[in-house]
């Protein structure tokens, strides 16, 4: 599989607010990464707009108050995203997908 990568926050396209970092382990790809400058509501809200226009499948959408838990679907593949407000502000977010 792939390895994901984000050159910039997909909403505001900051970069120097961002800390991506990503991971492959066999199947699995994972992207971490930290926006100083968006909230947990509007990335959330970004990704279940956006992921049906690459062809994604929204399975489920959580709604946990401070957390959201998205889960798409694709051929076979899932992506889920964990959004969460980050320790400094703004949001922590991790991708997976397998």
């Amino acid at each position: 599989m792939s390895q994901l990568t984000l050159p910039a926050c997909p909403i505001c396209h900051a970069r120097d607010s961002l800390s991506p970092e990503t991971m492959v382990r066999g199947e699995q790809s994972f992207l971490w990464y930290q926006c100083a400058e968006c909230g947990s509501v509007l990335l959330s809200d970004y990704y279940k707009t956006q992921m049906p226009g690459f062809g994604w499948s929204k399975v489920s959408a959580k709604d946990l108050g401070a957390m959201f838990m998205l889960e798409f679907t694709k051929e076979g593949k899932t992506a889920s995203i964990m959004l969460q407000p980050g320790d400094s502000g703004g949001t922590s977010a991790l991708i997976t997908t397998e």
